[in-house]
């Protein structure tokens, strides 16, 4: 498997709901892609061995129960990552960033 590395950046805040008061949950960056590797890898080897209808069926299977899920996460947090890395290196205030983000994408400390 592929070794990442996000530096400071690999831990993140997840929340399930921000329409409801919880206590967000530490998730991590590299388990996301990784998680998200080894399940579309399955259905890449059932197609590799010609087994297209299997392999398709893996796919949609895992995305619907598990990888899916990492993905909406992954996407969540790489764009306010993003948007947070743009706006420090053209000079923006930490005001600028937000609660929001802070709450969403800051390393953990």
């Amino acid at each position: 498997m592929p070794k990442l590395d996000f530096k400071g950046f690999e831990h993140y805040w997840e929340v399930f709901n921000p329409y409801k008061l919880e206590e967000p949950v530490a998730a991590s960056l590299s388990d996301d892609i990784l998680d998200i590797y080894k399940d579309v890898k399955k259905g890449v080897l059932l197609y590799e061995q010609r087994e297209f209808t299997e392999g398709i069926w893996e796919w949609k299977f895992s995305f619907e129960t598990h990888w899916g899920n990492h993905t909406r996460d992954l996407g969540d947090s790489e764009v306010h990552l993003l948007h947070l890395l743009v706006l420090q290196n053209n000079g923006g205030s930490k005001r600028k960033t937000g609660v929001f983000y802070q709450s969403r994408i800051l390393p953990l400390k």
